[in-house]
């Protein structure tokens, strides 16, 4: 009994931490950033900014 407690104490200690080391690993998220524009603009990625939706 006294070994499955513990085999389920480790396990949950580093279960958050395997998670950690295997859910981004080589990609970098600084260079990524995430934008919303208002309604009525669209994103532009090539210049950066919220530009005006024209329909035409």
């Amino acid at each position: 009994m006294k070994l499955k407690i513990a085999a389920i104490f480790l396990t949950a200690a580093l279960l958050p931490a395997s998670a950690f080391a295997f859910g981004c690993h080589g990609s970098d998220h600084r260079s990524q950033q995430t934008s919303s524009c208002a309604e009525g603009f669209f994103w532009d990625a090539s210049k950066s900014v919220c530009v005006p939706l024209t329909i035409s």
